[in-house]
């Protein structure tokens, strides 16, 4: 068994892996609906393979998976977060900053008293706010913040769920089911386009047509034919010589040529006089439909249906450039920024995108020089000092991945990080740099101090759910749906979102909840790096 274990000693890649593997499997398992997760289960087993094994391992490999981490983070909260600072969430974002300082006091307060180091401070604010992140920003720790970590990480997970669901509202004279009601009773809800139904089926028809000699478009381009009938005629499908050739817009039509077009009938009677003789084989008439989003850049007083309309294209949904579903009604105009589903032959498709914008691909590849540029820059702000006090690496990966977020979601053709692989980073590049700290640390008894981490840990939790509830009910006046979602967002503990959308049997919490959850990840991420200041 001995040269096991020192086998993985010189290999200590080998034994991440391991760490990796059997902790996603022990976070998977779930009993009566809880599970632990990837995070704490991939504690545990590098808590227990360094009871027997001595790591270690190099940290500019942990360095660049931090980096990776924070800045997904950031550009993933970057939408939302800058969207919540405008007016119309204010009330969210104060609440979200007010358990931000909450939290900060208690844990500032405590260490007055001189219970525990700066070390076990810090992983204490990592647990016992689900915020793990709070690791990754501060410098220097030992390892006594991981072990805090892993203690008090039960009571931000599990407190949340049974007070905010069930304690919680009692405190305000209510229930869940009584606050769902309570929202739903002021909420107007509009008619929505579902993805498969068509908002407005396009007046046109595919026809397929023979050049014959004399006909009036023989040597004209695609374009100046497509003019002719103010581009409400258009060439979709162009066969020379029996083979199907490519269509463009400065091909010019030759004698012989049999052309796919589609129109309105008014047109197609006008191109029965240019000589052309209507042929039905089923190759030329068989269209090839995509659907495809369109975000728009040019702005139009004209509706949407109508322009839609002319190039044969179906509308399906419409999205406002703040990620709202809008009702697809026929008085609806392009707006800049609004992103449109719409479906119709590729080609028609193609112009009316090249018209009003552009298609958004979502596409599977990463960004990879935008990425790491963006990181280059984060070292390089993470280094200058100010005033002897610098942001760090993490903190400012995580900064310019909120502004690159933005950037990224108003202009969807640059820095493309599509959502799998930010996943991959988010959970990997944590849970790598969470194996590594525990494969270094050793196993810990869970003694009289343990349990001493474990019972402030819970104070750490509850205290700041408790004060911002009271403060958001009587001095931000939220109603009490918003209140409690918005204390789940606050605490990041999405658990307990999901306890009260099981308890009252509605999504209506879910609103305030991914604001105020987008602005406590980033401002419990500081509140690590102002603890790690002060204390």
């Amino acid at each position: 068994m001995q040269q096991i274990f020192d086998f993985l000693s010189q290999n200590p890649m080998l034994g991440i892996c391991i760490c990796l593997a059997f902790g996603y499997l022990i976070g998977a398992v779930k009993i009566k609906g809880f599970s632990l997760g990837a995070t704490i289960g991939t504690l545990l087993v590098g808590f227990l393979l360094s009871r027997f094994v001595t790591f270690e391992i190099p940290g500019i490999l942990v360095s660049v998976f931090l980096l990776l981490f924070c800045f997904a983070i950031g550009y993933e909260a970057g939408p939302a977060f800058f969207e919540s600072l405008r007016s119309n969430g204010i009330k969210f974002v104060i609440q979200a900053v007010f358990f931000a300082v909450s939290a900060f006091a208690v844990l500032y307060l405590i260490g007055l008293f001189d219970l525990f180091d700066r070390d076990t401070l810090i992983g204490m604010a990592a647990g016992a706010l689900t915020q793990t992140s709070i690791l990754t920003v501060v410098d220097g720790l030992g390892d006594m913040a991981s072990i805090s970590y892993a203690v008090t990480y039960m009571t931000g997970t599990l407190l949340p769920i049974v007070f905010v669901a069930s304690v919680l509202p009692k405190l305000i004279r209510t229930t869940p089911i009584m606050a769902a009601k309570q929202k739903l009773s002021h909420i107007k809800s509009a008619p929505t386009v579902k993805d498969t139904e068509d908002a407005r089926l396009a007046p046109v028809f595919p026809r397929a047509y023979r050049v014959e000699a004399g006909a009036g478009c023989i040597g004209q381009s695609i374009e100046a034919l497509e003019a002719r009938f103010d581009h409400s005629l258009e060439v979709v499908k162009l066969f020379r010589s029996g083979k199907e050739v490519e269509i463009s817009q400065a091909l010019l039509v030759q004698e012989g040529d049999v052309l796919t077009v589609i129109s309105a009938i008014k047109h197609m009677i006008l191109l029965d006089d240019e000589s052309m003789s209507e042929v039905s084989e089923p190759e030329y008439l068989s269209l090839k439909v995509v659907t495809k989003e369109i975000v728009i850049t040019e702005a139009s007083d004209a509706p949407l249906f109508d322009l839609l309309s002319e190039f044969g294209v179906v509308l399906h949904t419409v999205v406002s450039k703040q990620g709202k579903r809008l009702r697809a009604t026929a008085g609806v105009t392009p707006v800049r920024g609004m992103v449109i589903k719409v479906s119709g032959i590729e080609a028609s498709v193609k112009k009316i995108a090249n018209a009003l914008g552009y298609i958004k691909e979502i596409g599977s590849a990463t960004d990879v020089p935008f990425v790491f540029f963006s990181l280059a820059l984060a070292i390089l702000f993470g280094s200058l000092k100010f005033f002897g006090f610098s942001l760090g690496d993490s903190t400012c990966a995580l900064i310019i991945g909120l502004v690159c977020g933005w950037f990224c979601n108003k202009n969807p053709k640059y820095g493309k990080f599509p959502e799998s692989t930010r996943w991959f980073i988010k959970n990997v590049g944590l849970n790598l740099f969470i194996a590594c700290k525990a494969l270094t640390t050793g196993l810990f008894a869970f003694d009289s101090k343990m349990l001493m981490i474990f019972g402030v840990g819970a104070l750490v939790t509850l205290l700041p759910h408790i004060l911002t509830l009271f403060f958001s009910r009587f001095v931000l006046k939220m109603d009490d749906a918003d209140n409690l979602g918005g204390l789940c967002g606050s605490g990041t503990c999405t658990p307990a979102l999901n306890a009260l959308i099981d308890s009252a049997g509605s999504g209506v919490f879910t609103a305030s909840y991914a604001t105020t959850n987008a602005v406590a990840n980033i401002l419990l991420t500081v509140l690590g790096l102002l603890l790690g200041a002060v204390l």
